[in-house]
């Protein structure tokens, strides 16, 4: 439906309803909900982006409020119980909000001072010591993506934010985001 504008145009208003109701989903008070709401949600925020961009530049905050959200359900400390269902979940979610992330550095004018929020609470959760190594190995795509977006001005705002511990152990990440990746989509 979001695709096809000739059966419903969909306004700012009407987007900026859908970000908060995305971000009141998945809001600190909500209850679980399973995979597929969150692949729905990430699928969501993916067609805005590629179908109404200037509307969504317009609610530029409110749509990094609703990534904020979905990042914070795949790092979410609680990931650490023993429970095999809620890793692979929390893997697929993962993989979800990654092809999300990748459509980002499209838009890396209007995004790059939003992605900073979410490159840090990336690199909290690191530091935390909370993730599992199966769910570092599927996030460092979304990292590298998100840093796809940042300039060297956002560069050096992070390492002004990031404590001394945080800024060590995303040392590394930042190292190997250096040497190993690559950009792969337009600019």
């Amino acid at each position: 439906l979001i695709a096809k504008k000739d059966i419903y145009l969909l306004n700012g208003r009407d987007i900026a309803k859908i970000l908060s109701r995305v971000n009141s989903i998945f809001g600190p008070s909500a209850a679980f909900y399973g995979v597929d709401v969150f692949a729905e949600c990430c699928l969501i925020l993916t067609s805005f982006l590629k179908h109404y961009p200037k509307q969504i530049y317009a609610a530029a905050p409110s749509f990094s409020s609703a990534l904020r959200t979905l990042l914070c359900q795949v790092i979410d400390a609680s990931e650490t119980s023993a429970d095999i269902d809620m890793t692979q979940m929390k893997l697929r979610n993962a993989q979800q909000f990654m092809r999300l992330c990748e459509v980002l550095p499209n838009h890396k004018d209007v995004f790059k001072k939003h992605v900073i929020g979410l490159i840090l609470a990336y690199a909290r959760s690191l530091a935390s010591g909370s993730m599992s190594a199966a769910l570092k190995k599927t996030t460092i795509g979304i990292c590298y993506a998100l840093l796809d977006v940042c300039a060297e001005f956002e560069i050096q705002q992070l390492n002004c934010m990031m404590d001394l511990t945080t800024k060590a152990i995303f040392r590394s990440v930042f190292q190997s985001y250096h040497k190993s990746h690559k950009y792969h989509g337009q600019f």
